[in-house]
């Protein structure tokens, strides 16, 4: 009889209903633990609880065939909480692998602690510090560390039978093809994506298009790129979790499946975690956002067509348009970085605190010439003291306006050179201004004329030259000036205004050539730079000849007798 109880005994199915029942045993003996969950707050701490069990304590695993059972976090004098989670773990293995142990763990009062006990195996001792380190009583500690033990009994036979053995193999194996064809997959998927979207960018830009911003094989190296780091994403994800499942089937790999799945999914949930509940302030943020990018819109709306001339404001010139339009826009980007500030995730952290620190700094280092250049640029632009195209003169450069704004000022010199002036040195140097509004810029040639040539004749050659001399306006009329009388000579200087768009330097030369030919045509001597001698003859000019050709004869002058000549 005995033989045939051992036979029956060890049939695989009586084995495998063992296993059955005692999971029926701790599944009924799973509500009694959530109740006993629910009733924490109803049952009183023990009065002996020290404060130290406020504070933190370091939890030691209980561990069984690679997986946490539970955790000590209370040692006694002789023993400590590493010790006894080591002890018990040892105790616990040793019971889970005596096939005569059941796997039904009760518990046995005594005077200072409650003892757990899988038949007449003891596994562990509750005493009052462990209650006092879950804030309930160590009864209620004992039935929970009972009901985790005996789990972990039936999980570790389950795994060590036959049949889980040969379980965990095929569900390895299993898994091992699931991602090999997963990864074939992706390749292949990966390939045929290449190639429709090397399809779409070609229908969508052809090769003859030269209006195409980005050329064609920039845009499949874009896409190239895409693709290539979602294809190694999806394969890193497939390889680590086919890697973890394979290893958690195995109880000397489990822990590190386990720190895998801890590794990868703490930070994945901590960031689900922080998006979710940072979720109102940045739809506040976006919202923020949004309304400032309409705000901007507008106000470069309404600022172009101020530019354009379409819109006129009374007392707004339109050469200001511009200016405001970006010191107008600089104001609202900063009230919305200021109102937004606040309910942008992570402003208040360290990192996001050190960041604006270094930002201010780098901002107080350079803020003295960009402050001064800023004032600067703002204050010409207000004042008017240039316009584009008008030829200034600032310290030693010269040149034509080309362009203003809030930092700098651009010249084009006679060399077709682009000269940029800081706005603050155009502050701070003596600056002449040849404006082209409202008639265009004036042009100047001077010559030094002897006095044995009449003043008259010489207004005449000059303004023949400029009559000459092509994009110089007609009206108003070019004049000419006797600047000084020198000791040698008489200076004249000849006024006319650039037709606009000319440029400046090209009619300037073209005016001083045909300055020449006229006094040349005339034959009347140009006595600059410098008098060498004196001839014989006097150096005056008879009154007979003060309107020789080709002078006329104007009726305001002295002698004309009323006459009105025609020049």
């Amino acid at each position: 009889m005995q033989r045939v109880a051992r036979a029956v005994h060890s049939w695989p199915v009586l084995r495998w209903l063992q296993l059955l029942s005692a999971l029926c045993i701790v599944a009924c003996a799973l509500p009694a633990r959530a109740e006993g969950g629910a009733a924490k707050a109803a049952l009183p701490v023990p009065a002996a609880a020290p404060a130290a069990a406020e504070s933190a304590m370091p939890l030691w695993p209980v561990i069984l065939d690679g997986r946490i059972v539970l955790e000590i976090g209370f040692g006694t004098p002789n023993l400590s909480a590493a010790t006894r989670a080591e002890n018990i773990s040892e105790r616990l293995a040793a019971v889970a692998a005596d096939p005569s142990a059941p796997a039904l763990v009760t518990l046995r009062p005594v005077e200072s602690a409650v003892e757990l006990f899988a038949g007449d195996h003891l596994i562990a001792d509750v005493v009052d510090g462990d209650g006092q380190v879950e804030h309930v009583r160590k009864e209620l500690v004992a039935r929970e560390w009972s009901i985790d033990l005996a789990k972990a009994i039936v999980l570790y036979r389950i795994d060590h039978s036959s049949a889980g053995k040969l379980t965990r193999l095929l569900h390895g194996v299993a898994a091992l093809a699931l991602g090999l064809l997963l990864l074939s997959a992706i390749v292949f998927l990966g390939g045929r994506v290449r190639r429709r979207l090397h399809a779409e960018i070609d229908r969508r830009q052809p090769g003859h298009a030269a209006s195409a911003i980005v050329d064609r094989e920039r845009v499949y190296a874009l896409a190239d790129s895409t693709l290539r780091f979602i294809g190694v994403a999806l394969v890193l994800a497939v390889v680590l979790i086919t890697l973890r499942y394979v290893l958690a089937q195995y109880g000397p790999t489990r822990l590190f499946a386990d720190s895998m799945r801890s590794a990868f999914w703490q930070p994945v949930g901590a960031f689900w975690h922080n998006f979710v509940t940072d979720l109102p302030s940045m739809v506040f943020a976006m919202g923020v956002g949004l309304v400032t990018w309409y705000l901007l819109r507008i106000n470069a709306y309404i600022f172009g067509r101020i530019d354009s001339g379409a819109l006129a404001v009374r007392g707004f010139q339109q050469r200001w348009a511009a200016t405001t339009e970006s010191l107008v826009a600089l104001g609202l980007i900063f009230l919305g970085i200021l109102v937004a500030y606040p309910y942008i995730p992570g402003s208040s952290s360290p990192a996001f605190q050190g960041l604006s620190i270094f930002v201010g700094v780098v901002v107080s280092i350079s803020s003295n010439s960009l402050i001064s250049n800023a004032l600067a640029g703002i204050t010409l632009t207000y004042l008017g003291s240039f316009n584009i195209g008008d030829r200034v003169r600032i310290g030693e450069s010269t040149g034509t306006v080309v362009s203003t704004g809030i930092m700098t000022t651009r010249l084009r010199n006679r060399n077709d050179e682009i000269l940029t002036v800081p706005n603050s040195l155009v502050i701070a140097k003596d600056m002449t201004t040849n404006t082209s509004r409202p008639h265009g810029m004036v042009v100047t040639s001077t010559a030094g004329i002897g006095y044995d040539t009449p003043w008259r004749q010489v207004e005449a050659i000059m303004k023949l030259a400029a009559s000459r001399t092509p994009c110089l306006r007609r009206d108003p009329e070019p004049y000419v000036l006797a600047l000084s009388l020198n000791t040698f000579d008489v200076t004249y200087e000849l006024h006319v205004r650039l037709e606009e768009g000319a440029v400046y330097d090209r009619v300037l030369s073209d005016l001083n050539r045909n300055v020449l030919d006229a006094f040349n045509e005339f034959g009347v001597q140009i006595m600059t730079p410098a008098y060498v001698a004196d001839p014989s003859d006097l150096k005056v000019v008879p009154r007979e000849q003060w309107y020789q050709a080709p002078a006329a004869l104007r009726s305001a002058d002295p002698g004309s007798g009323g006459k009105t000549p025609v020049a």
